[in-house]
């Protein structure tokens, strides 16, 4: 039976019995571990700090090959996400970023730019960082990473010819403005391909509308390479989520 020790940030917990949890982990080297945690709400467990989510540390985990969960035997908590349990739009951005996580990757599937970015995205929470512009940032490691990247190279071009244009999400690439009546295209807003250009390149959305935009875009578009909306755009703010980008045919 493989044992690991990793370094991970709790994504969810769930209790399974009086005494016992169900934890899933992000974990930098062995991707998305689920397991169970016997005796995690005992006063003295092997779970030091307990298993909160929005926190990092060092697991250790007995992995069955025939098991859905694995065994979770020891947890060193070393770093509280503090913003997100003092500010509604931290937690929110937060949950959002670590609930979309749960849904593009797969169990056992290492992703460390993913992990290192949702460390960095935890950490400029705590620093004061824009809770959103945050989330748009760490939405596009994580469509780097998997290769889903959009092309942007006729961004600026397009965004020079007006103030809409379209995006192909088969091919993963803007276009020309398809018109009003388009069906396979989306119409986005030239300012926001913008954003999202500027953000492949190390800026951060403006707080608020702008911010809203790209996230919205960007979750739109994981929505269809998901084949679904993920359960966590609920947790878009209103401001955000009423962003009407991108415009569908």
């Amino acid at each position: 039976m493989p044992r690991l020790t990793d370094d991970a940030v709790v994504l969810r917990r769930f209790d399974w019995s009086e005494t016992s949890q169900i934890v899933w982990l992000f974990t930098r080297a062995h991707g998305l571990l689920r397991g169970v945690a016997k005796g995690a709400k005992r006063p003295k467990s092997a779970f030091d700090g307990g298993l909160e989510p929005l926190t990092r540390g060092e697991v250790g985990a007995i992995v069955k090959p025939d098991a859905d969960l694995a065994t979770l035997t020891s947890w060193d908590l070393r770093v509280v996400c503090w913003a997100a349990r003092s500010s509604l739009e931290a937690n929110r951005a937060a949950l959002f970023s670590v609930g979309l996580l749960a849904s593009i990757v797969s169990d056992h599937d290492p992703h460390p730019p993913i992990f290192d970015g949702l460390v960095g995205f935890l950490d400029a929470l705590d620093e004061g960082d824009d809770p959103w512009g945050g989330a748009a940032r760490f939405q596009w490691t994580a469509l780097v990473d998997t290769g889903h990247a959009p092309q942007l190279e006729q961004v600026d071009a397009l965004a020079d010819a007006g103030d809409v244009m379209g995006f192909d999400p088969h091919a993963g690439a803007f276009t020309p403005d398809p018109g009003a009546h388009a069906h396979a295209l989306w119409r986005v807003r030239s300012t926001t391909a913008a954003a999202v250009a500027a953000l492949a390149g190390g800026e951060t959305p403006a707080p608020g509308e702008p911010a809203g935009r790209v996230n919205r875009f960007l979750l739109s578009y994981w929505s269809w390479v998901l084949g679904r909306e993920p359960r966590v755009a609920r947790l878009l703010t209103p401001d955000l989520s009423t962003a009407p980008e991108p415009h569908k045919g």
